[in-house]
């Protein structure tokens, strides 16, 4: 080793490559949408979805312990999901493979029960966030109930607070 670079102290430099992670997540969903080494269909009433049982299970515990556990699913090559509509599934195979959603009020309730369903936890914050801020009198109620339903606290203290001015 040369003296120079010889101190008490190794200096060191994490390096973090921003536009490698973005590459492979296009590359990810690239090698999906071209039906490349997919193992897995995943199978709503209209739409099915190839897949890559490793990215599933990499992305979410529900799809791990299905893929792992021994069981039906984890040797069929099409897996049903029945908790969900198609458009739903694929906006979340999408997100698993490009980590990008477009949330909106047509979708988010939809995208909540399927994040709580397949524990995606940011993904759920942010839906929770979204619809928070679109809390008002006359949704305040439905909000409140739903928020309880899918441990959303941030939406549920926002929609009881509106509660309780309507109705003082």
């Amino acid at each position: 080793m040369s003296e120079e670079l010889k101190t008490a102290e190794s200096p060191t430099h994490r390096f973090r490559d921003e536009r490698y992670s973005n590459q492979f997540m296009r590359n990810l969903l690239c090698l999906r949408q071209c039906v490349s080494y997919t193992d897995v269909v995943l199978k709503t009433d209209d739409l099915e979805i190839p897949c890559h049982k490793v990215i599933l299970s990499a992305a979410s515990q529900y799809f791990n312990a299905m893929f792992s556990s021994g069981l039906e699913e984890s040797t069929k090559n099409i897996v049903e999901i029945k908790s969900t509509d198609s458009c739903t599934l694929k906006n979340i195979v999408d997100y698993i493979y490009c980590a990008e959603i477009e949330i909106n009020t047509t979708n988010v309730q939809s995208l909540v029960q399927v994040c709580d369903q397949f524990h995606f936890d940011g993904l759920k914050q942010a839906c929770e966030k979204f619809m928070y801020q679109q809390v008002h009198s006359s949704n305040c109620i439905g909000f409140y109930k739903f928020a309880k339903l899918y441990g959303l606290s941030l939406l549920q203290l926002g929609a009881r607070n509106v509660m309780l001015t309507m109705f003082k």
